[in-house]
């Protein structure tokens, strides 16, 4: 990838994967560290795919089709265990189920009613955040890490009419390897190079 493009990766997106990194460590008996952090994880994980699809992907898209579009082009939903995925069904669940809820009510047991109105209704469903492992070993973390190939977990995401569920390691895994295919679209990082290198001279207040 150009240079200036791993600078900002590695000042921005590399401290937020190593939160997370940590995060997967919990919870533990000693130190007595009992939550999990698996609202946390999720939260946070999400909240990076909206920031990268904000800053690194395609310009002149609404939040939600950046969000989505991303998912859909660029997280390993192929290698998902087990059944058939309709990515682009998976992405707007992503979307519309966890990351806006979490955002902006709380995330489990409601919805919002319209997009004008801040009134909350039921959610038809329950939705969970969970975890494939309570609490990770360090090397069990770097191996999931390292792993070129999808490491054995549980799906993404587990659909039913009664349930939307979420696994952390799994989003753990798909969202580093949706990087690693995003930094390697070579229009893409051109035209994310352009973009840096113009808001950083701006930012210096001096032509390009």
């Amino acid at each position: 990838m150009p240079a200036l493009v791993e600078r900002v990766i590695r000042k921005t997106i590399e401290p937020i994967l190593n939160d997370v990194h940590c995060a997967l460590r919990l919870p533990m008996r000693r130190p007595n560290l009992p939550a999990g952090f698996n609202f946390t994880i999720g939260h946070t994980l999400l909240a990076l795919v909206a920031g990268v699809s904000a800053t690194f992907y395609r310009r002149g898209l609404t939040d939600g089709k950046a969000f989505t579009g991303l998912l859909v082009e660029f997280y390993p939903w192929a290698l998902e265990p087990n059944r058939p995925v309709d990515k682009q069904q998976s992405a707007k669940i992503l979307w519309e189920t966890f990351r806006n809820p979490f955002t902006h009510s709380l995330g489990m047991p409601f919805e919002k009613q319209n997009r004008g109105s801040r009134e909350l209704k039921p959610r038809d469903f329950v939705v969970k955040v969970g975890r494939d492992k309570n609490g990770m070993k360090e090397r069990e973390v770097v191996a999931l890490e390292r792993s070129i190939v999808r490491p054995d977990l549980n799906p993404t995401l587990v659909v039913t009419p009664q349930k939307r569920v979420l696994l952390v390691e799994p989003l753990y895994w798909g969202v580093r390897q949706m990087l690693f295919q995003l930094t390697q679209d070579p229009v893409i990082m051109r035209n994310v190079e352009e973009y840096f290198s113009r808001a950083i001279a701006k930012h210096q207040n001096r032509p390009v």
